[in-house]
């Protein structure tokens, strides 16, 4: 049942749209990007929701003038791509017959990424540049196109026009991009822990409220690098600085 009230248009429009995608094509493949995006009531109507995929039946309105529309659908399938599978209604997540984990890039790998991504900019680059870029590129081809695009620029200004390593480190140094690739909020956070709160625990909000960040941007785009590096920890108490994270920032650890 649509719901009524200031999203019945909006509603109406999600549910056309999944119509449209499931009604149009024979055995059509669909990619839904983000997917937790979908309202819970899109997720929850009967072929994400049930077994019964041969037919969509759409109640629209409520009561007495209530009327129902069923569509018959052609088999689909229907590939969802998510950072936050738990965040995912559990009727429309139990149907998904495979479940797969995509991992981070092995600078290897990101080698091969940036060297294509060369080849259709056009632009010259050695294979120990391409490997500086990769290593501080997180294991993200994104981020790697986007180093590889910036240190472009600085190789066609101080050098000439192809990219070596030195190239690379000098144009990621004076773009704030260590060698571990940690930004300059990456090292804020960091040194805000070490020098502002002795190393930690510290809550998320104090953490934001000091660095002028806000909540989400910390725990979604910043934190998991750093917790993947094993610079942070995160407790009960809060976040606290690693050893690993005092040697990074040239912080001599604390032994008490």
């Amino acid at each position: 049942t649509i719901p009524l009230g200031k999203y019945k248009k909006l509603c109406i429009g999600l549910i056309r749209y999944f119509s449209a995608l499931l009604y149009s094509s024979l055995r059509s493949l669909t990619l839904t990007d983000i997917i937790i995006s979908v309202p819970f009531f899109v997720s929850s109507i009967k072929p994400f929701s049930s077994n019964c995929f041969d037919a969509l039946d759409i109640v629209i309105g409520k009561g007495p003038s209530a009327r129902s529309i069923r569509l018959d659908i052609a088999p689909f399938t229907l590939i969802g791509a998510t950072t936050r599978a738990g965040a995912l209604a559990a009727p429309l997540r139990d149907r998904f017959g495979v479940i797969s984990r995509l991992e981070y890039y092995k600078p290897e790998e990101l080698v091969l990424v940036i060297k294509r991504a060369a080849d259709i900019l056009d632009i010259k680059i050695e294979d120990k540049g391409a490997m500086e870029i990769a290593r501080r590129s997180r294991g993200t081809p994104r981020i790697a196109n986007r180093l590889l695009k910036r240190v472009r620029d600085f190789a066609q200004i101080i050098g000439d026009g192809v990219i070596t390593d030195r190239i690379a480190d000098d144009a990621l140094l004076r773009l704030e991009v260590d060698r571990m690739g940690l930004d300059r909020t990456d090292r804020s956070i960091l040194s805000t822990m070490i020098n502002k709160f002795a190393g930690g625990p510290v809550g998320i909000d104090t953490l934001a409220a000091a660095i002028s960040e806000e909540n989400d941007t910390i725990e979604d785009v910043y934190e998991p690098y750093l917790l993947q590096l094993g610079f942070i920890n995160r407790t009960p108490r809060g976040r606290t600085v690693t050893r690993a994270g005092y040697e990074h920032m040239g912080i001599p650890y604390p032994e008490n």
